[in-house]
């Protein structure tokens, strides 16, 4: 190493050029130092020089939603950063190698976000942290096992099944094979470590003195073998069980708290928004742009529903409502009104209602993830999951958000909503046109922009999903009539896409013909098998003659889907950046 690379500007510096390399450079470098033996002051001569950083992206990328990429490495030169929430995310999961950083002083560069989030190290120190800890180093231990015994030509295979250290030991050969060694002061080194924090200190990571010069000799070959794999030995056996003792006591937590490091992510985000609007204000909605324009009796009443909705859900004081339109069949002029409240439970199940909310920006950017759906039926489990972080929840976002098929009221969280939008969801598409509308001024601004959502995106879902339920319907195991409604959603669902082909257009209007085999499959009534199976290949032919017509398009390609998506998600960035500057609170926690 050079003596300029023990200064903390030459990686500040270094880091951030990396960025700028790869058109990254609104990203703001957090942390960044060597990794690997540099780390450790257990490099030789021939040792590579590794880097690892933490970085924020860009403030107006996170609340756009755009903020996928969490990663980014490279091998010429070799480093790895990780996004600030991605890294708390392998934080709380006590991985060894993203917990090392948080206890590192030497050859690196710290922000003053980073020294925020180092100021009590302690938080770090978890009984996941520990396992992972003795987890990594019975694996370097059989790392080393598995090198000895490809140049073992008498051993014929390694072992199948996990083995207790002590076997593991055994089996090692007295070898002086350098590899051996590197991988035996790997496991010495991160044992030692574990011990420590069981023992209620801190991993010191930068190794000095005694113990580095004993780990030194391990990796150059001058210990005595027999030695160290007592030594090794002893040390697992003392650690496990001191860790079983102290998880018995529960005197080391279980978890790394997510509460403090969202509490620090939300600070994080709430600096970088201070510090960009010191240099210039951002454009931003004022409250009364958030009030909906709910004067007539029927508005009242459904916007009731929806504050019910969001109180049921505990989101009440994190929330406010954009958005609210009908939807389902009242929307498409195919409602039977008999025959709907026949179907229907309650009153709020008379007609399909979609809206939108906004959740407040710091919840957006905390690691307690709004809801991305809410309805009736799930309203209760939001509430009781309200802080349960996104590191911990089981419930599948996507599958959640994919799901609007639900009747009654249901409400989406914006983000959610402009990406179903993006991705050509049919229910999120068609309910932007209905005429029972209630909508506040934000809303007002993004549907002044006039975007066209009928994309090849919006084609293909109406043909994927016709193809979908005449499959479904095609299962005589059904009842008849459950049968119906399926071939009713395909036949729509595949006209729609037919007309958008052919016009470019999205009209919800059918012709006479068609709209009185639609309002039959609709019904209660059941139809005869023979009547039902002349239109069920009737169907069949015309979802066959539209995936004919999207197979003939130049443009019907995954690259060109996903274009249009971007093109989507682009149109909506500003404005969803200003809705979500609007709402920051930027009274920080303290830590």
């Amino acid at each position: 190493m050079t003596s300029l690379e023990t200064d903390p500007i030459f990686y500040k510096n270094f880091s951030e050029e990396l960025l700028k390399k790869r058109n990254e450079q609104d990203n703001k470098i957090l942390f960044f130092s060597v990794a690997g033996s540099h780390s450790f002051n257990l490099n030789v001569e021939t040792s590579d020089s590794d880097y690892f950083g933490v970085y924020s992206s860009d403030l107006d990328k996170i609340l756009s939603g755009n903020n996928k990429v969490q990663t980014l490495d490279c091998h010429d030169p070799d480093y790895v950063l990780f996004e600030a929430e991605k890294f708390c995310e392998l934080i709380y999961k006590g991985n060894p190698k993203l917990i090392e950083p948080l206890f590192s002083n030497y050859l690196c560069y710290q922000s003053n976000d980073w020294l925020d989030l180092i100021k009590d190290r302690k938080r770090f120190i978890s009984l996941s942290a520990i396992r992972h800890y003795l987890s990594y180093a019975k694996f370097t231990l059989m790392d080393a096992i598995k090198i000895k015994e490809q140049s073992d030509k008498q051993k014929k295979q390694q072992p199948q099944q996990e083995e207790s250290v002590s076997t593991l030991l055994n089996n090692l050969s007295l070898s002086s094979n350098h590899s051996h060694h590197k991988k035996l002061y790997h496991t010495l080194r991160i044992l030692l470590e574990a011990n420590r924090m069981i023992e209620g200190g801190q991993p010191l990571v930068y190794l000095t003195g005694s113990e580095r010069d004993r780990i030194m000799d391990i990796r150059l070959g001058k210990s005595n073998i027999e030695t160290l794999l007592k030594e090794i030995n002893d040390l697992f056996e003392q650690s496990e069980k001191r860790y079983d003792e102290i998880k018995e006591s529960n005197s080391i937590q279980q978890v790394c708290s997510v509460e403090f490091l969202s509490d620090w992510l939300v600070n994080l985000r709430i600096n970088s928004f201070i510090e960009s609007e010191s240099i210039k204000e951002s454009i931003k909605f004022k409250s009364s742009d958030f009030i909906l324009d709910g004067n007539e009796p029927w508005k009242k009443d459904i916007i009731s529903k929806y504050k019910q909705l969001l109180k049921d859900s505990g989101i009440e004081d994190d929330a406010h409502l954009l958005m609210i339109k009908s939807s389902g069949s009242h929307s498409h002029g195919l409602n039977d009104d008999d025959n709907d409240n026949n179907n229907n439970d309650d009153d709020d199940e008379s007609k399909d209602w979609i809206g939108v909310y906004v959740s407040n920006t710091n919840r957006y950017l905390s690691l307690y993830t709004p809801p991305t759906r809410i309805d009736k039926h799930n309203s209760n489990q939001h509430k009781n999951n309200g802080k349960i972080s996104k590191f911990e929840s089981t419930t599948s976002t996507a599958a959640e958000q994919r799901d609007t098929y639900v009747r009654g009221i249901q409400l989406f969280e914006v983000g959610s909503f402009l990406s179903l939008l993006e991705l050509g969801n049919h229910r999120a598409v068609e309910c932007l046109n209905s005429k029972e509308s209630i909508e506040s001024l934000c809303w007002k601004e993004l549907i002044s922009k006039n975007i066209n959502y009928n994309s090849l995106n919006l084609i293909m879902h109406y043909w994927g999903v016709s193809q979908g339920n005449i499959g479904k319907a095609q299962n005589s195991k059904l009842p008849l009539i459950q049968r119906q409604k399926l071939l009713y959603h395909s036949l729509r669902l595949i006209l729609y896409a037919k007309s958008l082909l052919e016009s470019k257009s999205l009209l919800f209007e059918f012709n006479e013909k068609d709209k009185l085999k639609l309002l039959l499959l609709k019904s209660n009534k059941e139809m005869d098998i023979e009547q039902f199976n002349q239109m069920y290949n009737e169907i069949k032919e015309t979802i066959s003659q539209v995936g004919n017509l999207l197979s003939k398009k130049e443009d019907n390609n995954t690259k060109q889907k996903k274009e249009n998506n971007l093109n989507l998600k682009n149109s909506h960035s500003d404005w969803l950046v200003k809705l979500r500057k609007s709402l920051i609170t930027t009274t920080t926690n303290t830590q």
